[in-house]
C-alpha cells in the first residue's frame, strides 16, 4: 500500500484481471519501482488495446518518472498513485475527458480546399495528416436510408500522436487536439465511438494529392462521404470478351454491369480542355492511406464507404426510334467528341429536321475528316436528296441504315491524335461481399472498384469529370445481350471506333535480371496497317510519352506478335514502361507499366539505403506500396530510413556493412538479423537472442533464450 494510491500492488502483471486501474497500477510498478524493466506497460497496452489518448498520458507521466529518484524514494510511487487518481474513475476505467483540454477555436488560418498547394504549404514539416470523419446512418419511417456526415483534418507532427492543426469542412485551421475538437465541437469520443474513423496520409505532395483523390469530399462538398481506395495494376484474371457468354458466367451473382467511357480532352482537335484543367498529378505516384495504430477506438479502414455506384447517373442512351443505334439530340454546333453522334445530329440537321445548316460542312472541319470518309457521306448525301423528304421516314431510315453498316469502314478521321475514347466495364453488387470486378479492353479483370481504376489508370475523378460517363445494364444473360448489342466494339473482332487506324498494343510487367530490365509486349492488333517502327518507351520521371524530355526509346524486336528488348539499368528507383508502334497514320502506345529496381552498388555508401536493399530483394510488391519478403513478411517503405512492418511496427533500419541488418525499435531497442538467421534476433540492448514463436493480434511473440521466457 503506497500513499494516497487506494489500492495495493498484487505483484508482476501477467494477465489482465479485468480492473484496468489495477493492472495500470501494477504494469507502472513492475517497470519503474519494483521490478524495474519488465515491460509490462508495453504489454498492458497490447492486451486492452489502448486508446491513443491513453498511451500518450501514460508515455508522459513515463517521461516524468524517470526524472524522479529511485526507490527506496516514495518519489515514483507517489507520482503513480498521482496520475492514478487524476485519470481514472472509482469504478476502474480510464477517464478521458480528465485529460481533455477545451479545444480553442480562434482561427489561426483559412484554406481553399480548391487548391492542394495551399494545403501542401500548411502540411510541411509535419509528419502525418490524417482524414477524420464520422457517419451517422440511420432508416426513416418510411424506409429510405438517411446519413449525416462530419470531416476533418488533423495535421500531426508525429510526436505521441499529438495533433497541431485541425483543418474543418470550411477550411478554418485551428491549433488543438483532434480529441478534444471532435468532442468539444459534436460531443464526439473518437476513442470509443464505431461511426468516427481516420485514415493516414503521408504530407508528401504524392501523400497530400492521394488524400484529395481519395477523399474527394474534402474539394467537393457535393462529393459523397468516402474513401476510393488504391488500384492494385496486377490483373486478377482474364475473360474472353468474343462473345457474352464469357462476361455472363464472370458476371454471374452480381447484380448489375456498367459501361463506362471516357472521352480525352486532347482528341478535341484544338477544342478540348486546357493544360491547366488537366491532373497535376502522376496517378501511378499515388499512395495508400494508412490506419493509425491507436487502439481501442481504431476500426477497420474504410468502414464508412458508401455502396460503389451509389451516386452513379444512367448516362446516356443510345435507343432510338427506327432501329438506329443514337437519337437526334438537336442541332450541330460543337463537338460532342462522340463522333458517331455528331455525324447523326449533321445529317439530321442538312437533310431531315433543320434543313439548310450546313452541318456535315462544319462537321467535316471540325474532326478534319478523311477522304473516305468525305466520300462516303458525299455518297450518302447524294442519294438522301433524291429520296421523299420528311415527313417520310425514308430519309432518316437511310441515314441509320448507313451509320449501321459503313460508319466503322469510315472512321478513319485525324492521324495526328489518339482514341477519342477508351472504355471499361465495371460489374457491382455481388452477392456474399464479392468485391466489385472491372474488366478493360483487353478482358483484364481486376478485383477493384470502378473509381479506383479510372483514377490511378487514367488520372479521371468520375464523380465530376464532364468527360466520363457511364450505362447501366442489368447482370442477366438479357442484359448482357443488350450491352453488345449497343456496345458490339466489345467484342475485339470489332474494330472499335478510333480517330486513325493505329496499332493496338499491351505491355507486360518489366523483369529485372541483374541491372538488366527484360521487356516484353504484344500486338494486338495492327488494323491492316504497316508497322514502320516498335519498341519500348521507357522513363523515371512518370508517364513515359513518345520525344519526352525525361523518356528514352528502346527498340524492340517482334516474332509471332510478341515484342521484347533489354534495356541495362545504370541506377535504383522506379521506373515507368510502354509498348509503342509506329505506323503511317502516327505513333500509337500501349498501357504504362510500373517497376521498382534495387541495385546493392546504389546503396555502398549508405547504411540506410543498402538495409533497405536487403529486405527488399526479391520481393512482391503488393497494393499501396506495400512489399512482401519471403522471409522478413510484409512492410512499407516510408522512403526516410523507417519502414512500417506487419509483426515489428516501426524499424529504423541500417546495415552492418555486410549481409545483416540492425534494426531500431521503440521498445527493444537496437536488434539484429540476416536473412539466413531471421526469425533469430539479436538483442543489443539485453545480450539476449529472441526466436519469434509467431504473432497474435498482430503482435510478435518471442521466446527469449536468456530468461527462458515468452515475451510480447
Amino acid at each position: 500500500q503506497s500513499g494516497g494510491g487506494g489500492f495495493a500492488y498484487t505483484g508482476p502483471y501477467q494477465f489482465p484481471t479485468g480492473n484496468f486501474r489495477t493492472d495500470t497500477r501494477n504494469a507502472l510498478f513492475d517497470d519503474f519501482i519494483e521490478f524495474k524493466g519488465l515491460q509490462s506497460v508495453g504489454k498492458l497496452k497490447h492486451d486492452y488495446n489502448t486508446s491513443t489518448y491513453f498511451n500518450q498520458s501514460i508515455d508522459e507521466l513515463i517521461n516524468q518518472l524517470i526524472s524522479l529518484n529511485i526507490p527506496p524514494s516514495t518519489a515514483r510511487g507517489d507520482a503513480v498513485d498521482a496520475w492514478i487518481a487524476d485519470n481514472f474513475s472509482q469504478t476502474g476505467f480510464f477517464d478521458h475527458h480528465k485529460t481533455m483540454q477545451p479545444f480553442n477555436y480562434a482561427v489561426v488560418d483559412s484554406l481553399d480546399l480548391n487548391k492542394s498547394s495551399e494545403l501542401k504549404a500548411l502540411a510541411a514539416n509535419h509528419g502525418s495528416i490524417y482524414f477524420q470523419v464520422y457517419v451517422d446512418q440511420n432508416v426513416t419511417t418510411s424506409g429510405k436510408l438517411q446519413s449525416y456526415s462530419k470531416w476533418a483534418l488533423s495535421i500531426e507532427n508525429g510526436d505521441n500522436n499529438r495533433a497541431d492543426l485541425i483543418v474543418d469542412m470550411a477550411g478554418k485551421v485551428y491549433s488543438g487536439d483532434f480529441n478534444s475538437y471532435w468532442f468539444n465541437t459534436y460531443g464526439i469520443e473518437t476513442w470509443n465511438n464505431a461511426n468516427w474513423h481516420e485514415t493516414s496520409y503521408s504530407t508528401s505532395s504524392a501523400g497530400i494529392d492521394s488524400l484529395l483523390l481519395a477523399h474527394p469530399v474534402i474539394y467537393d462538398p457535393k462529393a459523397e462521404v468516402h474513401t476510393i481506395k488504391p488500384f492494385d495494376f496486377i490483373s486478377d484474371g482474364q475473360v474472353d470478351l468474343k462473345s457474352p457468354s464469357g462476361l455472363s458466367l464472370l458476371a454471374k451473382n452480381h447484380k448489375r454491369i456498367f459501361f463506362q467511357q471516357y472521352y480525352f480532352p486532347h482528341a478535341a482537335h484544338n477544342q478540348g480542355a486546357s493544360s491547366s484543367q488537366q491532373p497535376s498529378f502522376d496517378p501511378l505516384d499515388l499512395v495508400a492511406g494508412q490506419e493509425r495504430d491507436q487502439g481501442a477506438y481504431q476500426s477497420v479502414s474504410g468502414g464508412y464507404q458508401t455502396q460503389a455506384g451509389a451516386t452513379q447517373t444512367p448516362g446516356m442512351t443510345y435507343q432510338s426510334a427506327g432501329g438506329g443505334f443514337i437519337p437526334y439530340t438537336g442541332p450541330y454546333a460543337k463537338p460532342t467528341y462522340d463522333f458517331k453522334i455528331d455525324t447523326r445530329n449533321a445529317l439530321f440537321d442538312d437533310f431531315i429536321e433543320n434543313v439548310g445548316l450546313n452541318s456535315v460542312a462544319k462537321l467535316k472541319s471540325d474532326y478534319n475528316t478523311t477522304k473516305s470518309f468525305n466520300d462516303s457521306i458525299n455518297s450518302l448525301a447524294d442519294q438522301l436528296t433524291g429520296l421523299a423528304s420528311p415527313p417520310s421516314t425514308a430519309r432518316g431510315d437511310a441515314v441509320d441504315q448507313w451509320i449501321k453498316t459503313s460508319f466503322d469502314q469510315v472512321k478513319d478521321l485525324d492521324p495526328h491524335h489518339e482514341s477519342a475514347f477508351t472504355w471499361a466495364l465495371s460489374i457491382e453488387d455481388a452477392d456474399g461481399n464479392m468485391s466489385d470486378l472491372v474488366v478493360d479492353m483487353f478482358g483484364n479483370v481486376y478485383q477493384s472498384n470502378f473509381e479506383s481504376y479510372w483514377l490511378a489508370v487514367y488520372g479521371v475523378p468520375t464523380h465530376n469529370d464532364p468527360n466520363w460517363s457511364e450505362v447501366e445494364y442489368n447482370a442477366t444473360t438479357e442484359g448482357i445481350a443488350k450491352l453488345y448489342r449497343e456496345h458490339p466494339f466489345i467484342d475485339p473482332g470489332i474494330v472499335m471506333e478510333n480517330l486513325h487506324k493505329l496499332a493496338v498494343l499491351e505491355t507486360n510487367a518489366p523483369v529485372i535480371q541483374g541491372n538488366l530490365m527484360q521487356l516484353s509486349g504484344s500486338l494486338l492488333e495492327i488494323n491492316g496497317t504497316n508497322i514502320t517502327r516498335i519498341g519500348f518507351l521507357i522513363s523515371s520521371q512518370g508517364h513515359p510519352v513518345m520525344n519526352g524530355p525525361s523518356s528514352q526509346i528502346v527498340p524492340g524486336t517482334t516474332q509471332n506478335n510478341m515484342i521484347s528488348a533489354t534495356y541495362s539499368v545504370s541506377n535504383g528507383g522506379v521506373y515507368y514502361v510502354r509498348t509503342f508502334a509506329e505506323t503511317k497514320a502516327g505513333i500509337s502506345e500501349g498501357p504504362v507499366r510500373r517497376i521498382e529496381v534495387f541495385l546493392v552498388s546504389d546503396s555502398n555508401n549508405n547504411l540506410q539505403a543498402k538495409a533497405l536493399s536487403i529486405i527488399k530483394e526479391d520481393t512482391k510488391e503488393e497494393a499501396g506500396g506495400w512489399r512482401t519478403s519471403n522471409w522478413f513478411g510484409q512492410f512499407l517503405d516510408h522512403g526516410n530510413g523507417w519502414i512500417y512492418h506487419r509483426v515489428h511496427g516501426y524499424l529504423y533500419l541500417s546495415s552492418d556493412g555486410s549481409d545483416g541488418i540492425w534494426a531500431y525499435d521503440q521498445e527493444r531497442k537496437w536488434f539484429w538479423s540476416t536473412k539466413e538467421l531471421y526469425p533469430h534476433i539479436y538483442q543489443a540492448e539485453q545480450a539476449s537472442w529472441l526466436y519469434m514463436l509467431g504473432v497474435s493480434n498482430g503482435k510478435g511473440i518471442f521466446f527469449n533464450y536468456a530468461t527462458n521466457r515468452v515475451e510480447f
